[in-house]
């Protein structure tokens, strides 16, 4: 039976799959039936590919996909019972909710929950036997997907692809989705993202895609940049402390990286500071902990930088002063301030407590 999801859409029971499959695969003669099982993997084996069933039955692979052809336009013809209906229709619901075409996994996931193998086969199978459904079959640059027959949508999807893919590696570093988005429908594209539709699809685009993927700090790029592959503890790190937008000690960068990435190898402290330690991406901003270059953080000692601030000065400062400038760029305690400003043979303090350059 059908059942509601936490989605509040019904969703199929696995008895229910298996009988819908059953009797659809009983209306076909012995061969084509054998055919279609071993194509689609309905005896829970993985599905086969045309030259092997050819070969099993002593046929060519042409012949094997003639014979499927033929099948699927007996099984779209066939008199359904209803709770196929009911699978269709809620295909049908989640590819217009996702602007007219949706990634293959992502649909039988809509329809069945923690779903196996078997079943994402048998859904598969299902979906061919429909009248209502068309599936365009994926690509080395992009995953198949199911669109409405009658609807050419899938030829507007696939050149679109292209160019998304080709602009985000024109950029040469990692987008925004809104400012892919932007982009798009500023361009001769405008009428196929217009609208709430527009953005459903522009997502659904960037989901199928094998060429592009996205990192956690929602960007895309291309896959094989190391920004959006996220491989090694150096990205990750990167990638943490732009998302926290503050400086981290490493042991706390390192646990944020077991903690984004927990399904990975996991990180240890040490390897992590040495690689922090060498990448001029990151600077030390105090006793262990690291910011990123780009916030303007400098390299350095409290020593060097108290003299680089006070050689910039014409008169002498007051200390408070002195401490909450480095403060500001450095995560260190005032006492280390200080202490650091009691040398007497780099800092003079005048009669008046103020601190200037040892002449």
């Amino acid at each position: 039976m059908f059942v509601l999801n936490n989605m509040n859409r019904e969703t199929i029971s696995s008895s229910i799959l298996n009988k819908i499959s059953k009797n659809l695969l009983d209306s076909l003669k012995e061969r084509p039936r054998e055919i279609i099982i071993k194509r689609f993997g309905l005896d829970g084996k993985s599905p086969r590919v045309l030259g092997d069933i050819g070969d099993g039955f002593g046929i060519t692979r042409e012949r094997v996909r003639q014979i499927e052809g033929d099948s699927f336009k007996k099984l779209q013809a066939v008199v359904k019972e209803e709770n196929f209906k009911k699978l269709i229709d809620v295909a049908v619901e989640t590819i217009e909710e996702n602007g007219g075409f949706c990634e293959k996994r992502k649909l039988k996931e809509s329809l069945k929950n923690e779903i196996t193998k078997k079943e994402r086969n048998q859904i598969m199978f299902l979906l061919n036997s429909s009248k209502k459904l068309k599936f365009k079959k994926g690509k080395l640059s992009m995953s198949g997907f199911w669109f409405l027959r009658g609807n050419s949508i899938d030829k507007d999807a696939l050149k679109i692809h292209n160019a998304v893919v080709k602009y985000i590696k024109a950029q040469k570093e990692p987008c925004l989705f809104e400012d892919i988005l932007e982009e798009f429908r500023n361009s001769e594209y405008s009428d196929f993202f217009a609208n709430a539709a527009g953005v459903k699809r522009m997502r659904m685009i960037l989901e199928m895609s094998r060429l592009v993927n996205k990192n956690i700090l929602e960007e895309w790029g291309m896959k094989n940049w190391k920004i959006i592959s996220e491989r090694g503890a150096r990205e990750k790190a990167f990638l943490v402390l732009r998302k926290h937008e503050e400086p981290l000690h490493f042991r706390k960068i390192t646990d944020h990286i077991n903690s984004y990435w927990g399904n990975k190898k996991r990180a240890l402290p040490q390897t992590v500071h040495n690689e922090l330690i060498k990448d001029g991406r990151f600077v030390l901003v105090g006793r262990g902990i690291y910011g990123l270059n780009d916030w303007g953080f400098p390299e350095g000692t409290v020593k060097e930088i108290i003299l680089a601030f006070l050689t910039k000065q014409t008169i002498p400062l007051e200390k408070e002063v002195i401490v909450d400038y480095v403060l500001s760029r450095k995560q260190v305690k005032e006492t280390t301030v200080k202490v650091t400003l009691a040398d007497r043979k780099l800092f003079h303090k005048t009669s008046d407590g103020k601190f200037t350059l040892k002449s």
